[in-house]
Parts: C-alpha cells; sequence; structure tokens
C-alpha cells in the first residue's frame, strides 16, 4: 500500500442510471450504485479503448463509490415480441431516477496513467454513460469540473460513508445517520473483474454492503486512504 497516490474524484449523475444485476434473467434489476466495472467501462470510453483493453485494464484499478443520492426507482415493463408463433414474454427493467454519486478511482499499476485518464474523462472520446446507452453521464452541474485528479494519502479511519467490502464492514461497531433519507445498510453481491474470454467469459463477484445518508464506524481502524479528512475504502 503506497504512502501517497495519484486519483480521480468524479461527482457524477444523470436521469436514469442503470447498473444490471448479471444473475437475473426476465428481471432486469439494476444496483443503486456503479460497480467498479463499470466505472472502468466509463474511463474505456472516454480513453477510447476497445472491449478487450476495458477488459484487460479492470483489475489494475482499484476504486470507491458515496451514494450522495440514490434518486427514485423506476420500474419499467416491455412485452417482447419475436414473431406470431412465439409466445409474448415480459421484461421488466428496474431503473434509478435522477441519481447522483460521488466515486474515485486508482491504480498503483505502472500502465496506468491517472493524469491521462484525468484529462480524458474532461474530454472524452465517445460518450459517456451510466450503465447502459439509454443512461447518459451527466456532470454535477454545480461542481463545473465534475472530474477532479487529487492526491490520497495513506492512513488509519474507522468511519466511511462509502460502500465497503463486506470482510471490512462486519468489523462494525455501529451506524450513525447523516441525513434524514436513509437506504440502510445492505449486502450484495458486485462484479468487480472478469474471467474467460468471449462466451467463457464470466464475472468475478465480491460481497459488499451499501446504503446512504449513514456513517459506518468500525470498531478498530484500519489502513486506508485519506481525501482531506475524508477515509475512503478502495478496493
Amino acid at each position: 500500500m503506497l504512502n501517497r497516490m495519484g486519483c480521480i474524484r468524479l461527482l457524477i449523475g444523470g436521469i436514469f442510471s442503470f447498473f444490471r444485476v448479471p444473475y437475473n434473467s426476465l428481471l432486469m434489476d439494476s444496483y443503486l450504485f456503479p460497480p467498479k466495472t463499470t466505472v472502468v467501462g466509463i474511463i474505456g470510453a472516454a480513453m477510447g479503448w476497445n472491449e478487450e483493453s476495458v477488459l484487460d485494464n479492470v483489475d489494475k484499478f482499484k476504486y470507491c463509490v458515496i451514494i450522495k443520492d440514490p434518486g427514485e426507482r423506476v420500474i419499467e415493463t416491455a412485452r417482447i415480441f419475436k414473431s406470431e408463433d412465439s409466445p409474448v414474454y415480459p421484461i421488466t427493467k428496474v431503473m434509478n431516477y435522477k441519481p447522483f454519486y460521488e466515486v474515485f478511482i486508482s491504480s498503483d499499476n505502472k500502465d496506468i496513467d491517472i493524469d491521462k485518464i484525468g484529462d480524458a474523462l474532461n474530454d472524452p472520446k465517445f460518450t459517456l454513460y451510466l450503465g447502459d446507452s439509454e443512461s447518459l453521464l451527466y456532470a454535477d452541474l454545480k461542481h463545473p469540473k465534475f472530474c477532479e485528479k487529487i492526491e490520497i494519502n495513506k492512513g488509519f479511519g474507522n468511519e466511511f460513508e462509502c460502500i465497503l467490502p463486506s470482510e471490512i464492514y462486519n468489523k462494525k461497531e455501529r451506524i450513525e445517520m447523516t441525513t434524514k433519507d436513509v437506504i440502510p445498510p445492505t449486502e450484495i453481491k458486485i462484479p468487480i473483474n472478469f474471467t474467460g474470454k468471449g462466451k467463457n467469459r464470466r464475472c468475478v463477484l465480491q460481497n459488499v454492503f451499501y446504503y446512504s445518508g449513514v456513517r459506518v464506524k468500525l470498531k478498530e481502524p484500519i489502513e486506508t486512504y485519506y481525501y482531506g479528512k475524508q477515509p475512503i475504502c478502495l478496493f
């Protein structure tokens, strides 16, 4: 763990976001926040990477996300018609309406140039999306430069507002409300990498706890990084 690292801080939102839960079929459910694979996909679009380059680079990044505002859940149901002789299948899609996220992304890999990525995010080669191609990414209008290149420093912290891997969250002492609008801590599996190629490609899942409007206090401080006075857990 380096004492100091370059990092990118993103303040992002949109009219809709859709981060598909990969282990559902007829129900197209969405995570309430972007998984690491989606964030690296956003970087790939900004840099002009092809699909294989994105997949090859996912594991080189570490990320952190704070759900500043989860927005509202919107449900859309469509009937899929293939032919006159085929049955009609109802497909339900769950999306997030007007969410807002604070995302940190960094890397200690020598092949990753954080400065170049920061420049690309501010002047992307391709359109940036919050998940699927119907969900455009919007910069925070109150923050003219939605992407900042910052420096994070190693330290010890025990209070977090970001999502946490389950093995860290399970060391909690208590949780504290920070706003009136609260999403209580919930455990879920999210994709953090991929294995295999082509039709044999599978996502690698990790258990995390997500929440919004609360602060998690651990029993003991852990080694982590700080952005100013804010501890952030990169994984």
